[in-house]
């Protein structure tokens, strides 16, 4: 009986060191997987980062001109321009769907191009969205667009106007606290955004300066030549000299420039750079007071003065 204990001991302990050898084999070739997974994934956002992702995003800002500086881009030989804002590091359900999806909506060709630029204006405001750029590039370069914060406003409320169909809020509803019109509502969307110190120094807390360029919307919606800021621009890509004076042809009926490609004249859609309706002077005059003394916390940190107060 002692013999056969014994035997029946021994096939115990057989399968169970046969069990901890399979569990050993399985957990080194899962981890062994896991590595290979990884390292996959490196290397293909890598490969990614060189031919279908942006190495350029035009963060912002809302109404300031963002449109007409990527569709300007898009004309120099050494830049591709996504088709459509992506918002993909703006919102996490976006984000993670991973970077063949955002590779697919960007839609870029080759790694041909020097420069390959997306814009989503969205960017700027999201308190996220400057840590996910840095994770998914250090090195990107950034766009941003910026005007005169009291006529951003305006313009923001009046597109909003119209694609509600006059729904929205009224402006002096928006902008101030309450019926005494004494103090600007800071938590306002579109008293928000033209806070451009404040977004800018979450930016600023990963990115340093040099990687970020700041064009004149001004300039790009008054009558004057865009040349020198696509120039400053294109200097700030590392771009070849492509932009001159006669890149931009002044369109009389629009007034404002519009660039010129193979002596083609293309502006921007209707809706684009239209005239707003007038506004409240007292409305005006208190988002000015308002927006002064943090215009200058902005020009400090982009060490570039706008001259605002006169638009």
């Amino acid at each position: 009986m002692s013999m056969i204990l014994i035997f029946f001991q021994l096939i115990i302990l057989m399968f169970a060191i046969i069990s901890l050898l399979s569990v050993h084999y399985y957990f080194r070739s899962y981890f062994h997987m896991m590595d290979s997974y990884e390292s996959y994934k490196l290397k293909s956002a890598a490969s990614y980062q060189q031919c279908c992702l942006p190495n350029t995003l035009i963060i912002g800002v809302a109404k300031c001109g963002t449109r007409a500086v990527i569709d300007y881009l898009g004309l120099h030989p050494s830049v591709e321009v996504a088709p459509e804002e992506t918002a993909f590091f703006a919102h996490e359900e976006i984000n993670k769907l991973g970077l063949h999806w955002y590779a697919n909506e960007c839609q870029f060709t080759s790694g041909a191009f020097k420069v390959r630029v997306e814009k989503s204006p969205q960017y700027f405001i999201t308190p996220t969205a400057p840590e996910k750029v840095y994770a998914f590039n250090s090195s990107i370069k950034l766009i941003l667009v910026v005007r005169d914060p009291v006529t951003r406003l305006i313009s923001d409320h009046m597109q909003r106007m119209d694609q509600s169909n006059q729904l929205e809020q009224p402006l002096d509803e928006l902008v101030y606290l309450s019926k005494s019109k004494r103090s600007i509502r800071m938590a306002s969307r579109v008293v928000n955004v033209g806070l451009y110190h404040l977004h800018l120094s979450r930016w600023l807390k990963f990115f340093p300066k040099r990687q970020i360029h700041v064009v004149d919307g001004e300039a790009l919606a008054k009558r004057e030549n865009p040349y020198k800021e696509m120039s400053a621009l294109e200097e700030f890509l590392e771009l070849p000299k492509f932009y001159t004076e006669n890149s931009f042809f002044f369109n009389k009926t629009k007034g404002y420039y519009c660039p010129m490609s193979a002596g083609i004249v293309r502006c921007l859609t209707d809706n684009k750079g239209r005239r707003h309706p007038p506004v409240h002077p007292k409305i005006v005059e208190d988002l000015r007071h308002f927006y002064n003394t943090r215009n200058g916390l902005f020009f400090t940190q982009v060490g570039r003065q706008f001259n605002w107060s006169e638009t």
